[in-house]
């Protein structure tokens, strides 16, 4: 993830510690290394701070920097929808088919659906927060739909080789 301060002395915390990571002024950004994520079938990260901030998720298909892309992640939200309805064609590219993954943010209390049948995805605690967990499901393909009982957001990511792409749904 890349976190940029929108003011000075911003302090950036991650995964619940209440000791700062670092400190940023405006303008300013940190790169938070990957060590961070944590979860065993997926990985996630919690990340607050002091101040307002922007925050983006770096995407690829491999390690090349030739096809990174990124995602603008909203903070987390009582407010969000219950329902991402529709994602088209989820793992193609024009005529290109790619593999895909959904990833879920949701309520630890909520129950998850795609296309109306309740995940079998094991969910993961997000570290720092006992209100929220997340959930990595791959194996969709054309058009769905990804709803919930509680706030949920919604991630989409694909990759074929080198070639990567993503997209966030969130209210």
């Amino acid at each position: 993830p890349i976190v940029i301060a929108t003011q000075n002395n911003t302090e950036i915390f991650i995964n619940g510690s209440t000791t700062p990571f670092t400190t940023i002024n405006t303008g300013g950004y940190l790169i938070v290394p990957p060590t961070f994520y944590q979860g065993t079938n997926h990985k996630n990260m919690y990340i607050t701070s002091s101040k307002p901030i922007y925050l983006y998720q770096v995407l690829a298909g491999s390690g090349s920097s030739a096809t990174t892309g990124m995602n603008f992640i909203p903070p987390l939200s009582c407010f969000f929808q219950k329902s991402v309805d529709l994602i088209p064609s989820i793992n193609s590219i024009g005529n290109t088919q790619y593999t895909s993954d959904i990833i879920a943010l949701t309520y630890a209390s909520s129950t998850v659906t795609i296309n109306g049948n309740p995940t079998t995805t094991t969910p993961e605690a997000v570290l720092g927060t006992p209100d929220w967990v997340t959930y990595r499901i791959p194996g969709f393909t054309g058009n769905v739909v990804v709803e919930s009982t509680g706030p949920l957001a919604v991630g989409v990511f694909g990759a074929s080789g080198a070639a990567g792409y993503g997209g966030y749904y969130s209210g």
